[in-house]
């Protein structure tokens, strides 16, 4: 009996401090913030933004200008194949093909600039 009446005692107690910390946990509130959303309504990460992608144009306009030449090249060095000799063809070949590489590396280096000033403004803002 006596074990009966301690075993109700602590389980009584138990239920009490267990209610108590649900009542504390109703009261606490939590705020969540999107801030990719934050960053998109933001009129200083919009203009920032905006003035990262006219210039990030601008070097596209650049590259796809320079891509057009060097397919021009190609088309020329096509039509010239029957008059042109074997090692003038080759060394109009290579330059090609080097001056792709060379584009080739200018853009990737261009888009990884860009990229990075991107998170720079990012980091700067936040």
């Amino acid at each position: 009996m006596k074990l009966k009446k301690s075993l109700m005692g602590s389980l009584i107690l138990a239920l009490f401090l267990f209610g108590a910390q649900t009542a504390e946990a109703k009261d606490l509130k939590i705020g969540v913030v999107d801030f990719q959303k934050v960053f998109d309504q933001s009129a200083v990460i919009r203009k920032l933004n905006s003035e990262l992608e006219q210039k990030f144009k601008a070097e596209e306009e650049v590259i796809t200008k320079k891509r057009e030449t060097l397919q021009k090249q190609k088309e020329d060095l096509d039509k010239q194949q029957s008059i042109l000799s074997p090692e003038k063809r080759a060394d109009r070949e290579d330059q090609i093909r080097q001056d792709l590489k060379d584009l080739q590396r200018y853009a990737t280096d261009k888009q990884d600039e860009f990229q990075r000033k991107g998170s720079e403004l990012m980091q700067n803002v936040i």
